[in-house]
């Protein structure tokens, strides 16, 4: 199960068909804060998130998976320059959008061991 965290309705919903198609069940959420509400109810094999969203950004949320989920990988995605790892094993990347399909396609099944 594959969680994708974005506060933009439009790659929420293209991840979420892309991933799909792939074979992967995919739960969707608006922004970090209920994307952590999510994790808190349900176990997932990896999280996609985007960083700059209202009420808890992707980086913040990617500490928290970090410090309560270590074992969790968690992609970040952005459109910006700002991002770094900052010694979170939890992040094993950061993308730059937009996202080559064959670059996210070779992540997640690299992470999921498919």
């Amino acid at each position: 199960m594959i969680l994708v965290v974005d506060d933009e309705a439009g790659i929420r919903d293209m991840l979420s068909l892309l991933l799909s198609a792939w074979g992967y069940q995919v739960e969707v959420a608006e922004d970090g804060a209920q994307g952590l509400r999510a994790l808190e109810r349900q176990m997932f094999d990896l999280v996609i998130s985007d960083v700059r969203m209202p009420n808890l950004r992707g980086d913040a949320l990617a500490k928290d998976i970090g410090i309560r989920w270590p074992h969790l990988p968690v992609i970040l995605m952005t459109g910006f320059d700002d991002v770094e790892r900052t010694g979170n094993p939890s992040v094993v990347a950061i993308l730059h959008k937009p996202v080559p399909t064959d670059t996210l396609f070779d992540l997640v099944a690299g992470l999921t061991g498919r």
